[in-house]
């Protein structure tokens, strides 16, 4: 196998191994898992810290979210219907892995929630403000930076998603095929109420 094709099947085990069972284990389980000695393990990575950051960057910092921006700025379509595509897109992304190795990394100790922060402000975040304010007649993001009680806002609308994606990737709960109408649900309701809060926030 090349040795990036290796180097990318280690990452992807090693991946998948941490989210079922923790960090706490050796570079001799992780070369086990991969079906590879030790010795082959390091001539691609120097450490286990080195497989740990190479596993967060490939699921995490790494990610191509633009397809998020790229559903809310859809013309010819209803606020509504944009943001409930990008989030839909968005579910479908987060797989089994990914979710359970977030968590793990939390509980274990690792700063990745706060390392992930500045990619989800970026491209998922401020880019759904900037479409609410469009909505509601604010000041674009490069007039007035986002505001602290903004990021909350559309953080419980993201944090339904992710927690929805949470029952079936985490606590493996059956959705049969619901998510995309709970998705518009959550989108319906959250913007009822987002739309009236927004301007409350920018009247204080």
């Amino acid at each position: 196998m090349p040795a990036n094709a290796r180097r990318q099947a280690v990452i992807s085990e090693a991946a998948t191994l941490f989210s079922e069972v923790g960090f706490d284990v050796s570079t001799r389980d992780i070369a086990k898992r991969c079906g590879i000695t030790q010795a082959a393990l390091y001539r691609h990575f120097r450490s286990k810290d080195a497989i740990v950051e190479a596993v967060f960057r490939s699921k995490f910092l790494d990610r191509d979210l633009s397809y998020f921006a790229e559903a809310l700025t859809q013309p010819s379509q209803s606020l509504e219907t944009r943001i409930a595509s990008a989030y839909r897109a968005f579910f479908e992304r987060l797989s089994k892995v990914s979710q359970r190795l977030f968590l793990r990394a939390a509980m274990d100790g690792y700063p990745l929630p706060s390392e992930f922060g500045a990619p989800l402000d970026h491209e998922i975040l401020e880019p759904l403000v900037a479409q609410l304010r469009i909505d509601r007649g604010f000041p674009p993001l490069d007039v007035e930076p986002l505001k602290r009680a903004e990021r909350e806002l559309v953080l419980l609308l993201h944090c339904a998603v992710v927690f929805l994606a949470l029952r079936k990737n985490v606590y493996n709960i059956s959705l049969d095929d619901a998510a995309p109408w709970i998705i518009e649900q959550d989108v319906h309701v959250w913007l009822t109420g987002a739309r009236k809060r927004l301007k409350e926030i920018w009247a204080t």
